[in-house]
């Protein structure tokens, strides 16, 4: 129907102005996109530690503790007493 072809037009549209790829995955469940981002962030201000870079740990961990879950917040606050 013309109604669907509107809809796919729409939707390609707006995957350009997005800059998505036109046969995108769909996204994850926003949980997983986010827990593997503050794992990600843990890793990297495990990183810093090793490097002695305690500023760019503490920033990292900081938004560890914003964003992550129960375990990762614990993470993140061993790190913390690492650098003080």
């Amino acid at each position: 129907s013309a109604m669907g072809e509107l809809d796919d037009t729409t939707l390609e549209s707006l995957e350009q102005e997005l800059g998505l790829p036109d046969n995108s995955e769909l996204p994850l469940p926003e949980e997983v996109m986010v827990g593997d981002g503050v794992d990600t962030k843990l890793d990297l201000a495990q990183a810093y530690v090793e490097m002695g870079d305690a500023e760019g740990a503490r920033s990292i961990l900081d938004e560890v503790l914003a964003e992550g879950n129960e375990s990762q917040k614990q993470e993140a606050q061993k790190l913390l007493g690492q650098l003080s």
